[in-house]
């Protein structure tokens, strides 16, 4: 089953952002994925959530109390495109 690119991912923190991912051919050469900043990267669902999770930056939150709170926000956007799975 082979699964299509289900989002793009543009980078919007940072410069550039390398994803290592494991090459099923070789186990010691891992492939990559280079995000460069605004520049529109296709990205499957398991992708997307991964960057989710791990690409993320601190970020205060201010409120209204005059508290600040921290929170991560992710450093991509991510855009939907048309899902499509072939068998």
């Amino acid at each position: 089953m082979k699964i299509t690119h289900t989002h793009t991912a543009t980078l919007r923190e940072g410069r550039v952002y390398t994803l290592m991912i494991p090459n099923a051919d070789n186990l010691r050469k891992p492939g990559a994925v280079m995000f460069e900043k605004d520049v529109s990267v296709p990205v499957s669902a398991a992708t997307k959530a991964h960057l989710e999770q791990y690409a993320v930056l601190p970020a205060p939150q201010y409120l209204p109390s005059g508290r600040v709170e921290a929170r991560d926000e992710c450093m991509f956007e991510f855009v939907p495109i048309a899902e499509t799975v072939e068998a």
